[in-house]
């Protein structure tokens, strides 16, 4: 259990780390990327990282730069998220982040398809039941 817990605790620093200074990541996504994004669906480019990695880093910020390129797809994830709200606002955001959560998009397609809620509840349980494709 002991283990564990310095595990939580490990990650949740690592995290926090890496985003307390939410201030100064808004800060970078209204300077630097507000008149590079032209529509929702753009992507994160290396570029955009640096300048995050960068600010962090002159805001005392200590952190290899291998921690922080390990932690690339969150970190393009949350920049996404924030560009998307200051950009487009929070709907933009939402849809977004709902794009990117599989689980989301699963129930979507299924309710696209069902024809009553019945039809939901046998096509939900078809697909729990389906074998993984990992």
């Amino acid at each position: 259990m002991r283990s564990q817990t310095v595990s939580i605790r490990k990650r949740r620093d690592f995290f926090g780390e890496l985003f307390i200074p939410s201030k100064l990541i808004q800060q970078i996504t209204k300077i630097w990327f507000w008149h590079s994004v032209t529509s929702e669906r753009f992507t994160v480019t290396p570029e955009m990282r640096q300048q995050v990695y960068q600010g962090l880093t002159a805001k005392g910020v200590k952190m290899a730069p291998e921690v922080f390129a390990g932690a690339g797809r969150l970190v393009d994830d949350q920049l996404g998220y924030e560009i998307a709200r200051y950009v487009f606002g929070r709907p933009a955001e939402f849809r977004r982040r709902a794009a990117d959560q599989r689980d989301m998009q699963t129930a979507l397609q299924l309710l696209r398809r069902a024809q009553s809620p019945k039809d939901l509840l046998g096509l939900a349980m078809a697909t729990h039941n389906a074998p993984s494709r990992n």
